[in-house]
C-alpha cells in the first residue's frame, strides 16, 4: 500500500496560521468594541510593544479615517508608523489578497500629509486630525522616519498593487512593510529580496567552515571595521538597506534601549569587549564564492541579515566617525549559504521569534518585584512582572510592571514628563529610584493605580467624544496626552496637605482639583499642541506655580513662556 505524500502550501497561510491569529483576536474581543478594534489591539501589543491599556491612544479608525487605522508617533526614536489593516471573519476569506482599493486611500492620505494640505483636517475624523496636527508640528521641529504598514489576516497585496504603492512612497523616502496572516503567525516579515552581492574577509585563523545536508556555513570573527565596510554603501556612506529587508526587528523598528546599550559599549572605550557582550549576527545568502585557504575575500550573493539588524545599524552609525579603540572590537558572524527557501524561513523564524531580553525580564525575579506581586495579590491584583504573564484568575485586575513604574514615577516621585517619555529607563537607570523598598509599598502602587484608572476613565470619555464629534474640541482632547500630569498633581496635592499617598480614597478626593489645575495650564497655552506641552520638562514647574497654597486657590492665571 503506497502512502500518498501530503503537500502543504509553501509560505501561504494555513488553517493553523488562521487559528493562531484568531485566538489573539478573540481573547481581546470581550474588551473591544468590534472585531477590528480587537485586531488593532493585538497588533499594537504584539508588533509594537504597546501596553494593552494604552492601545486606544493610537487607534483612529472609524468614519473619515482616510484608510488609516492607527498611527504611532515616537518622538524619542523620531519615527512615525502609519498602519492600515483588514480583518476578515472566516478562513475562506483569508485566502484573498489584502484589498487593493485601500491603496488609493493611503496614497491620497500620505500625499495630503506631506504637502500639509488644510483639506486633510477637514476630511479627517477628530482623532486622526489630532495625529495629523501632531505630525505636522513634529516635522516642523525635526526630521522623522515615516513608515507605512499593511496588516491583515489575509494574503499580501497583489504584486502590481504593491509595486504601485511602493513606487509612490519611495518618492518621499517612505518605507512600506507588509505583515499578513502568514507573517504574523510565524513572526516573520517577508519582503521582495533585491539582487546584489557583497564581500567579507574571513581569514583561516578566525573562521570555520562546515556543511549540512541543505546548507553550507561559515562562522567568522570580523573586526568592527571590516563589518562596517560590509554594511556601507561607498557612494554615499549610507547603511546598505538591502541587507535587512528580511529582518523583522529592523523592519518594524525597535523602541527598546538595546540600540543605546550597543552604542555605549562602542563609544565608551570598551569596543574590545563587544564580541563578548553581543550575540552576533546571522546572514543568509544564495551563494558564497570563496577561494580555499582564507586569504581572499568571500563574495556573498544576495546576503540578508536575518538576525542582528539593530546591531548592524548601530555599528554602521558609530563607524562613520569611529571612536578610539573602535578598530579593536570584533563580532561573531554566521553566514549560511542555502537555496532552500523553507530553511531560510525557519532560520528567520528561529532568529526573530525568540523573546528579546527586556530590562523588566531581567528584573522580574528581583526580591522587591516578588514582594510587590505577593502584596498586591492580597488586594485582588495580579502584578505582571514578565511580558505575557497571565493572572491565575480572570477576575484579578492586572497592573503591569512598566505601568507601575510610570505611576510611581509620576505620583510619588513627581516626575510626570519622565513617566510619559522615559519608559525604557524604568527598568534601567531609574530602577532603583522608582522601586525603592524604603518608599514603595503595595498600598502606594494600588492608590496610584486607582487614581490613574479614574483619570483613564476621563481619557476614555474624551476619546469616545472625539470619535463622535465633527470638529475637534481642544478642551476635551488634552487629557489624552496629560494623564500622568494629572496624577502628578494629585500626588502633589496629597503631599501638600500632609496626607498619606498610600490612601487611595484620599488621593481620589483630589482628582477634580487636579484636573482643574492642569486644564489651566492648557488654557494658558492654546497655541501649544498638547503632545508638546506635556513633554516639556518646564510644564511641571508651571503646574506647581498654578497650585493652591495650603489654605487657598491658585493665584490668578498668567501667560507663561514655554521653551519650544
Amino acid at each position: 500500500m503506497s502512502i500518498r505524500q501530503v503537500s502543504f502550501p509553501k509560505n501561504g497561510p494555513t488553517l493553523l496560521d488562521w487559528s493562531l491569529i484568531e485566538k489573539g483576536i478573540t481573547t481581546r474581543s470581550d474588551f473591544s468594541r468590534s472585531r477590528e478594534h480587537a485586531f488593532h489591539c493585538y497588533l499594537l501589543e504584539n508588533v509594537f510593544n504597546i501596553l494593552p491599556d494604552a492601545a486606544d491612544d493610537y487607534i483612529i479608525d472609524g468614519g473619515r479615517d482616510r484608510g488609516v487605522d492607527f498611527i504611532i508617533i515616537d518622538h524619542e526614536a523620531r519615527s512615525i508608523d502609519i498602519a492600515s489593516t483588514k480583518v476578515v471573519a472566516t478562513y475562506k476569506k483569508s485566502q484573498n489578497n489584502f484589498p487593493g482599493a485601500t491603496i488609493d486611500k493611503i496614497i491620497s492620505f500620505v500625499d495630503d500629509l506631506l504637502h500639509r494640505r488644510d483639506g486633510l483636517l477637514a476630511d479627517s475624523n477628530p482623532l486622526l486630525r489630532l495625529k495629523v496636527e501632531e505630525i505636522w508640528d513634529a516635522l516642523e521641529h525635526d526630521t522623522y522616519q515615516i513608515r507605512v504598514h499593511l496588516f491583515s489576516n489575509q494574503k499580501p497585496l497583489a504584486s502590481a498593487e504593491r509595486q504601485r504603492l511602493e513606487a509612490h512612497l519611495a518618492r518621499n523616502d517612505i518605507s512600506l512593510f507588509e505583515s499578513h496572516l502568514y507573517e504574523l503567525s510565524h513572526g516573520v516579515v517577508r519582503a521582495s529580496k533585491p539582487r546584489f552581492s557583497k564581500t567579507i574577509r574571513a581569514t583561516a585563523d578566525n573562521s570555520f567552515e562546515y556543511r549540512e545536508p541543505s546548507a553550507r556555513a561559515v562562522i567568522a570573527r570580523l573586526t568592527l571595521s571590516e563589518l562596517y565596510d560590509f554594511l556601507n554603501v561607498p557612494a554615499n556612506n549610507e547603511f546598505d538597506n538591502r541587507l535587512v529587508t528580511q529582518n523583522v526587528r529592523y523592519y518594524l523598528g525597535s523602541r527598546a534601549p538595546v540600540n543605546r546599550e550597543i552604542r555605549d559599549t562602542l563609544v565608551s572605550g570598551r569596543a574590545g569587549e563587544f564580541s563578548l557582550l553581543n550575540n552576533g549576527m546571522t546572514i543568509v545568502c544564495d551563494q558564497m564564492i570563496m577561494v580555499p585557504g582564507g586569504c581572499f575575500p568571500i563574495k556573498l550573493v544576495n546576503p540578508q541579515i536575518v538576525n542582528g539588524g539593530q546591531t548592524a545599524v548601530v555599528i554602521h552609525t558609530v563607524g562613520r566617525s569611529p571612536p578610539a579603540h573602535f578598530s579593536e572590537g570584533s563580532i561573531n558572524v554566521k553566514v549560511i549559504e542555502t537555496s532552500d527557501r523553507e530553511l531560510i524561513e525557519r532560520i528567520a523564524v528561529g532568529s526573530n521569534t525568540q523573546n528579546r531580553i527586556f530590562g523588566r525580564d531581567l528584573r522580574a525575579n528581583d526580591d522587591i518585584q516578588l514582594r510587590i506581586a505577593s502584596s498586591l495579590s492580597a488586594y485582588g491584583y495580579f502584578y505582571r512582572r514578565k511580558r505575557g504573564e497571565q493572572p491565575p484568575q480572570n477576575s484579578m485586575r492586572i497592573i503591569d510592571a512598566i505601568r507601575a513604574g510610570q505611576l510611581i514615577l509620576s505620583y510619588a516621585n513627581g516626575e510626570p514628563t519622565r513617566a510619559k517619555t522615559d519608559t525604557n529607563e524604568i527598568f534601567g537607570e531609574l530602577y532603583e529610584t522608582i522601586f525603592n523598598p524604603n518608599k514603595v509599598t503595595a498600598e502606594l502602587i494600588r492608590a496610584a493605580y486607582v487614581c490613574f484608572e479614574r483619570i483613564q476613565d476621563e481619557k476614555r470619555i474624551a476619546l469616545a467624544y472625539q470619535r463622535q464629534i465633527t470638529r475637534r474640541s481642544f478642551e476635551e482632547a488634552w487629557i489624552i496626552e496629560g494623564a500622568f500630569h494629572v496624577l502628578f498633581i494629585v500626588g502633589e496635592l496629597v503631599r501638600r496637605k500632609g496626607l498619606d499617598l498610600a490612601d487611595a480614597q484620599v488621593a481620589l478626593n483630589e482628582i477634580d482639583q487636579a484636573f482643574e489645575i492642569v486644564a489651566q495650564l492648557v488654557q494658558l497655552h492654546p497655541k501649544t499642541s498638547s503632545y508638546r506641552l506635556f513633554r516639556l520638562s518646564s510644564s511641571k514647574e508651571h503646574l506647581l506655580n498654578l497650585m493652591p497654597t495650603l489654605h487657598g486657590r491658585p493665584s490668578a492665571p498668567r501667560q507663561m513662556s514655554l521653551p519650544l
